[in-house]
């Protein structure tokens, strides 16, 4: 999972995944498990990172 590779938390559960990071617990998100993903997600993975990026970088 791509999140994984940027050092997020990734908990399975029933329904969803959940998401987090342990550096920044605000940066977290829920993913449902479906057979397809709505591209609502991808979106939600690229800010996520980004926002990472940013804090990790000391950028404002």
């Amino acid at each position: 999972m791509l999140y994984r590779a940027y050092g997020f938390e990734v908990i399975e559960g029933g329904r969803h995944i959940v998401v987090r990071h342990p550096e920044f617990p605000d940066l977290n998100t829920t993913v449902a498990r479906h057979n397809e993903l709505d591209p609502a997600y991808a979106r939600t993975a690229v800010r996520l990172i980004d926002e990472l990026l940013r804090r990790k970088a000391g950028r404002p």
